[in-house]
């Protein structure tokens, strides 16, 4: 499964889908899984509107970037794996292949969980001294001045 962004639930994609993927790190912050008892209701349009205050920092920005970039389906584990399901060992094993096929892959590599978010997407969340170049209307290329030190620091690579 992956999210509709435009329609706001979880829908199945269709053979072959355009998606974004999202990796991060959880963290110690409480999480909202998609799990048996609550998948009718993400199923149903709008449901992750009306979702939104309960999920996570990065995952309410790279909604906002999925749609941003004028994409339809994005992909984040707790969200597009039934946690609880029968089926959730399998997508696991399968991981790397979703990142593989993504038409794109969204890296948050700052911060030590999920309500860290996506540096940029939202006013006053990117730091001043990054250098910044627009490429298009709305689209802005970011360049970390030291990416290696960025990731030493985080606890991304450490995941999983």
């Amino acid at each position: 499964m992956v999210i509709d962004v435009q329609n706001g639930c979880l829908v199945k994609p269709p053979p072959n889908p355009r998606y974004v993927a999202l990796s991060y790190v959880w963290g110690y912050v409480k999480v909202n899984l998609a799990e048996e008892h609550n998948l009718r209701e993400r199923l149903s349009a709008g449901s992750f509107f009306r979702l939104m205050a309960d999920l996570t920092t990065v995952i309410r920005d790279a909604i906002m970037l999925v749609k941003e970039l004028s994409e339809q389906y994005l992909w984040v584990d707790q969200l597009c794996i039934v946690q609880d399901g029968d089926k959730k060992m399998g997508t696991l094993r399968k991981m790397n292949l979703i990142y593989e096929h993504a038409y794109l892959n969204i890296f948050a590599a700052e911060g030590k969980d999920a309500n860290v978010g996506l540096s940029g997407i939202r006013p006053n969340s990117r730091n001043p001294n990054q250098l910044v170049a627009c490429v298009s209307p709305g689209i802005f290329l970011v360049d970390i001045l030291d990416i290696r030190d960025k990731l030493r620091e985080s606890e991304w690579p450490t995941r999983a």
